[in-house]
């Protein structure tokens, strides 16, 4: 099985480093340029996190996310395909059924950042929107990927604990920890056949 980990903040040497011995086998980096082979088992994709709605656009070079900050921006967003929707304590409480039904059919996917629950006071509140969101998203077909969001090596999971957490929450393998698969294709299927 292939680990992936989709966002990565830190592309410091240690911290991509840490990744490859962990068994991840790609990472998606924020500020880089092109997908490249960075050691013999790890390969980086680019990513860039928007904010703004008006200048998301999707993009076959860089996997592009967008983190809303209002729900009538999230709403919009879900209906743009080839794009991760992406909610972290900040806005999880945007990710509810009617942001997933609007996502329905549409090439993109629900990215959930695992950094906040690191954090004790936020890590209760933050467990019970995302687990929410997570069975919503799971019900309804959405594809729900689980990054680090990592801002230094520290902060990455390892891919063992992140089953775990997909089989607490769903209760089965799978359709948190292989679904990077079905959005990378998506989004850009060259990457696929040409490292793995």
């Amino acid at each position: 099985m292939i680990n992936a980990d989709l966002l990565i903040m830190d592309h410091s040497s240690e911290t991509l480093d840490l990744a490859s011995r962990m068994g991840i086998k790609l990472v998606g980096v924020a500020s880089l340029d092109n997908a490249d082979r960075l050691e013999k088992d790890l390969v980086a994709i680019p990513r860039r996190i928007e904010y703004d709605i008006d200048s998301l656009k999707p993009s076959k070079r860089v996997l592009i996310g967008y983190k809303p900050a209002k729900r009538e921006d999230a709403r919009r967003a879900g209906k743009i395909n080839n794009i991760t929707i992406v909610f972290d304590h900040d806005n999880i409480i945007l990710c509810d059924s009617r942001q997933i039904n609007v996502m329905i059919g549409k090439n993109n996917s629900v990215e959930i950042l695992l950094r906040d629950l690191l954090d004790q006071s936020k890590f209760t509140r933050y467990l019970r929107h995302m687990i929410r969101c997570i069975n919503t998203a799971n019900r309804l077909g959405v594809p729900t990927i689980l990054s680090s969001g990592a801002k230094s090596r520290w902060e990455l999971w390892h891919p063992k604990t992140l089953v775990m957490i997909e089989k607490l929450i769903v209760g089965r393998r799978g359709p948190l920890t292989l679904s990077w698969i079905e959005v990378i294709r998506k989004w850009n299927s060259k990457i696929l056949s040409r490292y793995f």
